[in-house]
């Protein structure tokens, strides 16, 4: 039985900036704490896809398996809940669409397909155990290479905040800058509840709420 119910490889994509990193960081927080009564600790490892290739010939190879075994020897302990986080995975299997088609021209960089082919094969490897759940974000899904996206279990698109959202990030933030006395407002600032209530009615109590909305749309 795999973990989250059969669940071991997410893809999250969406624009940059968007929180896709922090959503997965999240998620791998919120689990250690779900799972706490099956599993005694978490880990976290974020993988930067520029990390995986070298500019000499063949020691991508040797990096992508000296990797997957540090990471084989976290998933042995099988009291640790264990998340892998790969970040703009797009950068690693566009390199495996452009070995494709440089290999249907002639010229195919075999170091390049190699390595990401072992990159696959260790993530089909390694989603196999209980205790591992791989996370991965894309900013431009439409480059990511098919052989990639039917491996992950859930596709979930993350675009950008909607208005109420932004204003609520707004609010938090200028909040907070009161609460420590950085600021002082001329007004307290009300929240879009309160903003409803009043039916957006603006009056000395709601203009620079009011502002903050129209900003934030």
């Amino acid at each position: 039985m795999t973990l989250l119910t059969g669940f071991s490889l997410y893809l999250i994509s969406g624009p940059p900036g968007t929180g896709k990193t922090s959503l997965c960081r999240a998620l791998a927080q919120k689990l250690v704490i779900r799972l706490s009564d099956r599993y005694h600790y978490g880990q976290l490892i974020e993988i930067n896809s520029h990390s995986l290739f070298s500019k000499w010939f063949s020691e991508s190879g040797k990096l992508v398996m000296k990797m997957f075994q540090k990471i084989q020897e976290l998933i042995d302990d099988k009291e640790a809940i264990v998340f892998v986080l790969i970040d703009e995975v797009v950068i690693t299997v566009e390199s495996l669409t452009a070995a494709r088609k440089s290999s249907l021209s002639g010229s195919e960089p075999s170091d390049a397909i190699r390595v990401v082919n072992a990159l696959l094969t260790q993530l089909d490897q390694i989603k196999r155990h209980p205790n591992v759940l791989i996370l991965t974000t894309s900013n431009v899904t439409g480059a990511i290479d098919l052989a990639f996206v039917d491996r992950a279990d859930i596709k979930q698109y993350i675009g950008p905040p909607s208005p109420a959202a932004i204003f609520k990030i707004y609010h938090s933030c200028i909040a907070e800058l009161i609460r420590v006395g950085i600021i002082t407002p001329a007004q307290q600032l009300l929240d879009l509840r309160a903003l409803e209530v009043m039916r957006f009615v603006e009056n000395d109590a709601t203009r620079l709420s009011l502002k903050l909305r129209d900003i934030a749309m």
